[in-house]
C-alpha cells in the first residue's frame, strides 16, 4: 500500500546471526546514515562490536511481534492483513511518529524487520532492501551456542525468517554473508548502487577493510534430511541463486508456513507436547491394530484347528458307524 509522506526508510534485513551487524557497520563507514549513534543499541557479549540498530525502530519492532503474542524465537502468526489487527492501534500511531522523524534514506537494520516491515511500509516507504543471507546450517550451529537451542529449533527460526523476508520483499538484494566476508569491496559496490548511495573507490576500500574477518566463529553446510533441514535447502538454494521466486516457490513457502500448526516451530512446547501427544497415540492406534491383526490370524488358526478335529471326529464317528453296522448285519443266506 502506498502511504502519502513518512520516511523513505532503507531496511536490512535477514536472520539473527547472519552478518546484518557486519553489513551495517561497513555501510555506516561508507558514509550511510544509520541515525545519530546516541540512539544505537549498544554493544552486548555476544556483539561487542555494536549491532548499528536505531532504538526506537528495534524497541517498536518488539512491541509489536509482543502484542501479536510472540517473541524473536517463537515469531507469532502474520496472516494477511495483520497491519490493520486492533491490537497495535497504539503502536501503529507510535511506528508513525517515529517514521515522520527518521531522515530521508536512512538506514534501519533488524532482524525482526523480516517479519514486520509491512507495517514500516505501510506508515512510510521502504523503497529498498538488503536481504543478508547465510548458511542454514551455520546460523542453526550460532544459535545453538548463543542460545542453547536444539538444531532443530535454530534452523525453523533461519526458514522463519528468511521465508517471511522473501515473500515481504522479494526484490531485497542478497548479500551472502560468506561473500561479503571473502570479497567485501564488489559486495559493497552492489549495495550502495542498490540503495542509490553515491561512494569513491577510496571509501568502498576503507569501509571494506573495516568488515571484520574474525566474525565467522561458526561454520557449516550439512544439512539433515529432516522435514526443516530439507525445507532449508530448498529455501537457501532458491536465495542463494540470486533470481526471483518463480510462481511455485512462492506458493510453497506460504503454504509451509501457513500449515505448520499455525507457526509453531519446534520451540513451541505446547505444540510440541501435543505432537508428542499425536505421535504417542498413533503408536498406541498401531499396536491395537497389530495386536488385532495377531488375534485374527489366532482366530483363524483356531477355526482352522476346529474344522479339522470336527472333520476328524465326523470321520471318526462314520467310521465307528460303518464297524457297528458291519457287525449288526444279518448274515447273508
Amino acid at each position: 500500500m502506498e502511504t502519502v509522506g513518512g520516511a523513505k526508510l532503507i531496511s536490512i534485513i535477514g536472520m539473527h546471526r547472519s552478518g546484518t551487524s557486519a553489513l551495517a557497520s561497513a555501510l555506516h563507514n561508507l558514509g550511510a546514515d544509520l541515525g545519530p549513534e546516541s540512539s544505537w543499541l549498544q554493544p552486548a557479549a555476544d556483539n561487542p562490536r555494536g549491532f548499528f540498530e536505531y532504538a526506537p525502530v528495534v524497541d517498536l519492532n518488539r512491541d509489536v511481534i509482543a502484542a501479536l503474542g510472540g517473541t524473536w524465537s517463537t515469531p507469532p502468526p502474520l496472516p494477511a492483513g495483520w497491519v490493520n489487527d486492533e491490537r497495535l492501534t497504539e503502536l501503529r500511531d507510535r511506528a508513525e511518529q517515529i517514521a515522520s522523524e527518521i531522515p530521508e534514506r536512512m538506514i534501519v537494520k533488524d532482524p525482526r524487520l523480516s517479519l514486520v516491515q509491512p507495517l514500516w511500509e505501510d506508515v512510510g516507504r521502504v523503497p529498498a532492501s538488503v536481504l543478508c543471507l547465510r548458511h542454514p546450517a551455520a546460523v542453526a550451529a550460532s544459535i545453538t551456542a548463543r542460545n542453547k537451542f536444539s538444531a532443530d529449533e535454530g534452523l525453523y527460526l533461519w526458514f522463519r525468517y528468511s521465508a517471511a523476508a522473501v515473500l515481504n520483499r522479494p526484490d531485497a538484494l542478497v548479500v551472502e554473508y560468506e561473500s561479503l566476508l571473502a570479497e567485501p569491496v564488489p559486495q559493497l559496490e552492489r549495495v550502495a548502487r542498490h540503495i542509490d548511495l553515491e561512494v569513491s573507490d577510496t571509501t568502498v576500500d576503507a569501509a571494506a577493510g573495516t568488515v571484520y574477518q574474525t566474525m565467522s566463529h561458526h561454520h557449516g553446510t550439512d544439512l539433515p534430511d529432516t522435514p526443516i533441514g530439507i525445507m532449508c535447502r530448498r529455501l537457501y538454494e532458491a536465495l542463494q541463486s540470486a533470481q526471483s521466486l518463480d510462481t511455485d516457490t512462492a506458493l510453497w513457502l506460504w503454504m509451509r508456513l501457513a500449515t505448520d500448526l499455525p507457526w509453531a516451530g519446534p520451540a513451541d512446547r505446547e505444540i510440541r507436547r501435543a505432537r508428542n501427544e499425536v505421535a504417542e497415540l498413533t503408536a498406541k492406534i498401531d499396536r491395537l491394530i497389530q495386536e488385532n491383526k495377531r488375534g485374527q490370524q489366532r482366530l483363524q488358526r483356531l477355526e482352522t484347528d476346529l474344522r479339522h478335529t470336527l472333520r476328524t471326529i465326523d470321520i471318526a464317528s462314520i467310521s465307528g458307524t460303518v464297524d457297528l453296522l458291519r457287525t449288526t448285519e444279518p448274515p447273508i443266506r
